[in-house]
């Protein structure tokens, strides 16, 4: 008796939520139909949802793409949803594709792909209700405001054109009322990539064409003025093309960011680490060609430029990006291939440590093989960051925020004898004593 009624407790608690009821979502407020229905097509999946009654609703409607991504969990895989009876397969959104109606978006829960089908295909579909999201600034105008940037972009995809007819389209493109508009540069361009999804790498939601292909941007390859930098949007890759071949493009306006230190002497100071870097690629040199390279050279008004060690190096990596993998935006003609350091191999002191840009591995080669390098020097004194962390709290506790630490030369040394030396050394720099 006790077990027929434990029995009976778990299947009212657990089975029954699952089989025909719903569940909501605390991220978005939206209430989901636990169950998964279909095969269908499209329009049969409208009217599903729409002929829908359930636990004593019947607003029930086809979610939008965003709503559906929104299930996705992309830590998982095979389904990508944490959401019970999802299946590993194709889920329609009641968004149509603005390229073409007779296909639709929907999300790919093998993997959480956002991707179209044809309408008339049969597939799978869950129901939602609740406050549908607003979707902002679509179709006013075509133009869609990025709140994390503030740059006002063009909504569809144009081309397919010529660099210099891309220029020219958006100089002369009257759009919501405005006719600034202007190709954007690299970074700018950049910033749409979302590089958690694929097919295309941007949020669908607000750019409902955009083509998994290259897009301009205004920004020239420094190495060749023949080629210009672009994204590809089928996975968000930043590399160059030939200007005269024809790719598309999407206008921008608004503030365009500045470029730190481009072109002053053809260095760059990387704010995080203080570091200054030559810009530009030099190579292909031994090990030992690139030592004596560095401490020779002559650039920007200053002779004391080094080869810098792997940590060094590898601080300009950037890992969500690839081929290459660093800041295209200040340095334009780095080569998706290995870069020396002054490191040595401990294991084996013919080999030095570097990285290779391409896609940011830290390896070693030979030294007496060839390859790339950049040089660097120092800038502003920069701090590990356990012991950054240590002055922040040390000059709160003295009750001094406003140190420049490059005017206390002793705060390491002091760290490391002890906790009362570096106070000191704090309230000295402070004026305290």
């Amino acid at each position: 008796m006790k077990r027929s009624l434990l029995v009976s407790i778990f299947v009212l608690l657990y089975l029954c939520p699952v089989f025909g009821s719903t569940f909501m979502d605390s991220t978005t407020g939206l209430t989901w139909e636990n169950s998964t229905h279909g095969p269908m097509n499209w329009q049969d999946a409208l009217d599903y949802c729409a002929d829908l009654s359930l636990d004593g609703h019947s607003d029930w409607r086809l979610a939008s793409i965003t709503e559906l991504q929104s299930l996705v969990n992309y830590g998982m895989d095979s389904p990508a949803s944490a959401q019970p009876d999802t299946h590993s397969a194709f889920y329609w959104s009641g968004t149509t594709n603005r390229s073409s109606a007779a296909v639709a978006w929907g999300i790919d829960f093998n993997d959480g792909d956002v991707i179209t089908k044809t309408k008339t295909n049969t597939f799978y579909v869950r129901a939602v209700r609740g406050q549908a999201e607003v979707r902002p600034d679509l179709g006013n105008g075509g133009t869609y405001t990025d709140d994390k940037t503030g740059l006002i972009w063009q909504q569809e995809t144009s081309g397919l054109i010529t660099w210099e007819a891309a220029m020219a389209y958006c100089q002369t493109l009257v759009l919501g009322g405005k006719n600034d508009w202007r190709l954007p540069n690299i970074t700018e361009l950049q910033s749409l990539v979302a590089y958690d999804q694929k097919d295309p790498a941007i949020n669908v939601w607000a750019f409902q064409d955009t083509v998994s292909g290259f897009y301009w941007s205004t920004t020239t390859n420094r190495s060749s003025a023949a080629a210009a930098w672009g994204i590809d949007f089928d996975d968000g890759d930043v590399i160059t093309k030939t200007k005269t071949n024809t790719f598309y493009v999407r206008a921008v306006r608004g503030q365009a960011e500045v470029r730190p230190d481009l072109g002053n002497g053809g260095t760059y100071t990387d704010d995080k680490t203080g570091l200054i870097w030559q810009q530009e690629t030099s190579g292909l040199i031994t090990w030992e060609a690139a030592m004596a390279y560095c401490q020779t050279l002559v650039l920007g008004g200053k002779n004391d430029w080094r080869l810098p060690n792997i940590t060094e190096l590898q601080s300009l990596v950037a890992y969500d990006q690839k081929d290459p993998a660093i800041n295209v935006w200040a340095f334009q003609d780095t080569v998706s291939g290995f870069y020396w350091s002054t490191t040595t191999n401990r294991s084996s002191a013919v080999a030095a440590w570097g990285i290779d840009f391409d896609d940011g591995d830290v390896i070693t080669k030979t030294k007496t093989d060839s390859f790339y390098i950049r040089a660097v020097r120092d800038g502003a004194e920069v701090y590990s960051s356990y012991l950054y962390d240590t002055i922040q709290i040390l000059k709160t506790i003295v009750g001094i925020e406003n140190i420049d630490l490059n005017n206390v030369p002793d705060i390491n040394t002091d760290l490391q004898k002890g906790l009362p030396e570096a106070v000191w050394s704090l309230e000295k720099a402070g004026g305290i004593r």
